[in-house]
């Protein structure tokens, strides 16, 4: 039952955010979540502790995806000749996050901290270095909506 409202709510979604032409957006957007329709129900049917599983797959697709959000927009800002310093901040962000992973994942593997909550201590970096990726853009994007207006008006 999960996996059909899941599914339905990402059919609604993708409806209104993309265009009637299917777009590469459009499809990994209906890729994504016809693998968490998968996902759920697999985990239902056969791992006994479904719960778990899903609360780690649920981190690991967030923090996945909000690397992937800000590498996305360090390219985009060299691809659009933004202002060096945005294509810089974005890309040390994202480098901060990537390795936090790889260091963290390395860390689980090779037994290193133990006692520690490593969980706990990578998703409050990553959600700092998200944190810091939202000022740069911010401070990108502040005057774009003046600056936009003044050129439909013809204006200074």
């Amino acid at each position: 039952m999960s996996a059909v409202l899941i599914w339905s709510l990402i059919s609604r979604i993708g409806r209104f955010a993309t265009s009637r032409r299917m777009t590469l957006a459009g499809y990994v957007a209906r890729g994504l979540g016809l693998c968490a329709v998968i996902v759920v129900v697999a985990e239902q049917l056969w791992w006994e502790d479904a719960f778990g599983i899903t609360l780690h797959v649920a981190a690991v697709s967030t923090f996945g995806f909000l690397t992937l959000v800000v590498g996305v927009n360090g390219f985009a800002a060299v691809v659009r000749d933004a202002p060096r310093r945005y294509a810089t901040a974005y890309f040390l962000i994202a480098t901060g996050m990537f390795v936090t992973v790889v260091v963290a994942g390395v860390a689980s593997v090779c037994g290193w901290g133990e006692g520690v909550n490593l969980v706990f201590w990578v998703e409050w970096v990553l959600l700092a270095a998200f944190l810091a990726f939202w000022l740069v853009q911010t401070a990108q994007l502040w005057d774009e909506e003046a600056e936009l207006k003044s050129a439909v008006d013809g204006g200074p």
